[in-house]
């Protein structure tokens, strides 16, 4: 029963855009930490939330605004066009809107002519 109380407390905090560290927090953290390999800088919005697209090594991922990974989505190599705005998109839609159609690495599915 503990174990639910703590779980639902975090995922309330999460979306009620209560991360548990910021961006700007995260930043500082790596600024101060000894570099190792593969370990990127995260990087910020001008509002202190986290870019929708992060790195990790030789890869490109999607994560929510708490920096938190999509876990919808595939990786891709991060030299390659990569773009999130769907996946963010749909993670921050409410539970009675509509979601948008996403690719597997969570851009905006092309859709077809007609």
């Amino acid at each position: 029963m503990k174990f639910l109380v703590v779980a639902i407390c975090v995922v309330g905090a999460v979306y009620a855009g209560q991360c548990p560290k910021t961006c700007k927090e995260e930043e500082a953290d790596f600024d101060a930490s000894p570099p190792l390999a593969g370990r990127d800088r995260p990087i910020c919005t001008p509002e202190g939330t986290f870019d929708k697209k992060q790195y990790l090594g030789s890869e490109s991922y999607c994560v929510d605004e708490c920096g938190v990974e999509l876990e919808d989505y595939e990786t891709k190599d991060r030299w390659l066009p990569h773009d999130c705005s769907c996946a963010r998109d749909k993670a921050d839609a409410g539970v009675y809107t509509k979601h948008p159609d996403c690719d597997r690495y969570g851009a905006y599915a092309a859709r077809p002519k007609v």
